[in-house]
């Protein structure tokens, strides 16, 4: 059994290369290397937008590419650094964040409801205006209740549009043309660490496959960092040790210091909460998240060993701060 452990430990690629946290027991085998450009694969509402501006700026301080993109994972190339020239000739590792299903397909409704594209547009791409709810919601003289009961009888119209099973309609679906010019809610993160394409956020094949969702548990293995969106802080923590080489302080659970204000981005969403959604609109969320909801709890498994790794190998402490006696 020793034999074995010191031949995956002599041979296995480091974590921060695409391999198993499982066995890290040394700094060099986490930290990316300096000059690697990081790639962030982009699923929309997991916390990307407000990850990204972070990011920049610590890559700003610290030095290296960072490169953020709502692309298909299989599709991440160098087309995003073609104004990049110093990011070029490097092998760039991959990042992304994952969110709980349900959550995450809330939060979709509610960005094509209620964000700029809605009265500006996107690259000169309007939500259409068949969207849920879309006329009356620019009514400004609805009250807060009337404002939600209209919310919540449109994401159930919305779910009801990408759950039907007509042929004709998962053609529709298939190009795109059913989806209010907005996101595509199906097995969303799935589809980013599985397919090809530039705008699977709003395209899809309705139909997941099962070499698809392996395809999607082999991305989420071997991608060099891993976040999670209920977990923003202690994944904060952890890019920042793979990118630097060090915990900041407020990370560690016995320091009096405090993280730093987050610039969280809502993009002028209201906020609503699981809580509000009746049996039944979970039950159509649930229909549309199938994968999502394995690959989610894959993942939760995963960045907890990456956690775990980092912790070990700093010895310091900095999630789970209740049971260490912060």
């Amino acid at each position: 059994m020793l034999l074995v452990v010191f031949l995956h430990l002599l041979f296995t690629r480091s974590p921060g290369v695409n391999a198993s946290w499982e066995y890290a027991t040394r700094k060099s085998e986490i930290v990316l290397p300096p000059d690697s450009p990081l790639w962030f694969v982009h699923i929309p509402k997991t916390a990307g937008t407000s990850f990204s501006s972070e990011m920049r700026n610590l890559f700003m301080r610290w030095g290296g590419c960072f490169v953020s993109a709502e692309v298909c994972l299989r599709e991440s190339g160098n087309w995003q650094l073609a104004n990049r020239p110093e990011c070029m000739q490097a092998q760039f590792n991959h990042a992304t964040f994952l969110r709980e299903p349900r959550s995450h397909v809330l939060s979709q409704f509610m960005q094509c409801a209620y964000n700029k594209w809605t009265k500006e547009g996107t690259n000169g791409s309007f939500v259409a205006e068949t969207f849920p709810g879309q006329k009356q919601r620019s009514n400004g003289d609805l009250s807060k209740e009337e404002r939600k009961k209209l919310d919540l009888r449109s994401l159930d119209q919305w779910l009801d549009r990408f759950n039907a099973t007509s042929d004709t309609y998962v053609q529709d679906l298939l190009f795109g043309r059913h989806s209010y010019n907005c996101y595509h809610p199906g097995d969303m993160q799935t589809r980013f660490l599985s397919e090809r394409g530039y705008d699977c956020k709003y395209t899809s094949s309705p139909i997941m496959s099962k070499q698809k969702f392996e395809r999607a548990k082999s991305s989420v293995k071997r991608i060099a960092f891993l976040g999670l969106k209920e977990e923003y802080e202690a994944s904060m923590c952890m890019v920042h040790f793979q990118v630097t080489g060090f915990l900041p302080p407020y990370c560690d659970c016995l320091s009096e210091k405090s993280p730093p204000e987050r610039p969280f981005i809502r993009h002028g969403v209201p906020k609503y909460h699981l809580e509000d959604l009746s049996e039944d609109t979970l039950q159509k969320i649930d229909y549309l998240i199938q994968q999502d909801r394995k690959l989610y709890g894959f993942g939760k498994k995963e960045f907890w060993k990456r956690i775990d790794a980092i912790e070990r190998v700093t010895t310091v402490r900095f999630t789970r701060c209740e049971s260490a006696g912060a």
